[in-house]
């Protein structure tokens, strides 16, 4: 058996003990030899670049490391698990579910069990899917809405966003024909044939043919007043 200090295996192919096995083949650790198929109780590791940027190749082992996951289907540890896996980092092996009790989600883009979606996604907690457009509830799940400021899907939209419905998203600003209501940060409907507004009762601005009067849209001023285009 070669030594273990250093860590060698028995190369067959070149009758010597070696640092590192040659390819299509494996350290087995047990029997200290170069082997072409791991045991059925641990995985074939083919190459990692490690943190402190030491490579290790050609290895069988019970654990994948970083940056690998574990892929039972061919028992080898690979780099990105294929569709419809992903990598889970509480496991090291790729799953089709990442863990609720993780709060980790799936990331379609890095194939990836992540606590913070990629860009342009996110955190469906109902799912533990990134999605790029958060879903309409179906009861009794409450209505969530795309965030930006931390790529979540979040049921109340948090101060200085509002949440505008239609889109199902936080904005900063409520779009034309909506208001921002400040105690529920809720956008809602300004009143008919008003384009901007205040609140229900205040309006800023009004349709074509229409007229500010006393903070509401009228069609036809009222005796004594005479419309301006300049503020319709």
């Amino acid at each position: 058996m070669c030594p273990d200090q250093p860590l060698l295996y028995a190369d067959n192919s070149s009758r010597t003990c070696v640092t590192l096995c040659p390819d299509t083949t494996f350290g087995e650790n047990v029997t200290r030899s170069c082997v072409t198929t791991c045991p059925t109780n641990s995985l074939s590791l083919v190459r990692v670049q490690t943190t402190n940027g030491v490579q290790t190749k050609n290895l069988c082992v019970f654990y994948c490391p970083d940056p690998t996951f574990a892929y039972a289907i061919t028992a080898f540890c690979i780099d990105q698990c294929p569709i419809p896996y992903y990598g889970d980092p509480s496991t090291r092996s790729c799953v089709t579910r990442c863990p609720l009790n993780q709060l980790l989600f799936a990331d379609n883009v890095t194939r990836t069990c992540v606590k913070i979606c990629s860009a342009g996604t996110y955190a469906d907690a109902n799912s533990s899917n990134c999605v790029s457009r958060c879903p309409i509830a179906t009861y009794p799940q409450r209505q969530t809405y795309s965030a930006d400021y931390n790529s979540k899907c979040v049921e109340e939209c948090a101060n200085p966003t509002f949440a505008h419905i239609p889109d199902l998203r936080c904005v900063n600003s409520c779009p034309n024909l909506y208001y921002g209501n400040m105690t529920d940060r809720v956008c809602y409907k300004c009143p008919a044939v008003c384009v901007t507004c205040n609140s229900p009762t205040l309006c800023y601005t009004c349709v074509s043919t229409y007229y500010i009067q006393d903070g509401a849209c009228v069609n036809l001023c009222s005796l004594g007043r005479y419309a301006k285009d300049s503020i319709s």
